[in-house]
C-alpha cells in the first residue's frame, strides 16, 4: 500500500515537472540560436573593421534538420561555419511589416556598419524571439521573447541614414 502511495506520488510530481522541462528547453533552443546568430554578425563585423574589407552573413535554407550560417570575405573565402537546428522557423523583416522565409545575405561594410535585419525565431510549441542587427553600429539585439498568443511589441524603424552632423562657428556676437 505505501509504495502505490510513494508511485503516486512520484507520478504527479513527474506531471508538474515534465512540461516546464520541455518548455525550457524550448526556450533555450531559441536563445541559443540567437546566441550563434549574434556569435556570426559579430564575427563579420570584426572582420570587416580590422581586415578593411566588406563580409557577408550567409544563412542557408533548412535541411536534414539543421540550418547553415556561414561568414563569407567578400573574395568567396569562408571564414566561419555555425549549424543551427533545423527544426526552428526563421523568417526576416525584408522590408517594413513584410516577412519572408527566404533569408537574404547580411552585408557587413569595412566602416563598421551593416545592412538592417530583423530575424524572428519560433519554434513548434509556438514561442517566438526576436533578433534585431542595427545598420549604424552592425551590433546584434534580442529583443524579445513572446508565445503566439501574444503580440509582439512593434519595433520603432530604424534610420539608415548617417548621423547629422552640427557645424558650430566661433564668431563673436
Amino acid at each position: 500500500m505505501e509504495m502505490m502511495v510513494v508511485l503516486a506520488l512520484i507520478a504527479i510530481a513527474a506531471a508538474l515537472v515534465v512540461p516546464s522541462i520541455a518548455h525550457g528547453y524550448g526556450s533555450f533552443e531559441l536563445r541559443l540560436t540567437a546566441s550563434s546568430l549574434s556569435s556570426a554578425f559579430k564575427q563579420a563585423r570584426m572582420h570587416a573593421v580590422y581586415e578593411a574589407r566588406n563580409y557577408v552573413v550567409l544563412i542557408g535554407a533548412e535541411e536534414n534538420n539543421r540550418r547553415d550560417v556561414y561568414v563569407v570575405r567578400e573574395d568567396g573565402k569562408t571564414v566561419d561555419h555555425i549549424t543551427l537546428p533545423g527544426n526552428l522557423r526563421l523568417v526576416a523583416e525584408q522590408q517594413r511589416d513584410v516577412w519572408t522565409q527566404e533569408l537574404r545575405p547580411i552585408h557587413f561594410f569595412a566602416d563598421g556598419h551593416s545592412e538592417a535585419l530583423q530575424i524572428d525565431v519560433s519554434n513548434p510549441n509556438g514561442h517566438h524571439l526576436q533578433l534585431v542587427l542595427n545598420p549604424l553600429t552592425a551590433r546584434a539585439q534580442v529583443t524579445q521573447l513572446y508565445s503566439s498568443d501574444e503580440k509582439p511589441v512593434p519595433l520603432p524603424a530604424v534610420e539608415e541614414s548617417a548621423p547629422s552632423v552640427s557645424v558650430i562657428t566661433g564668431g563673436r556676437q
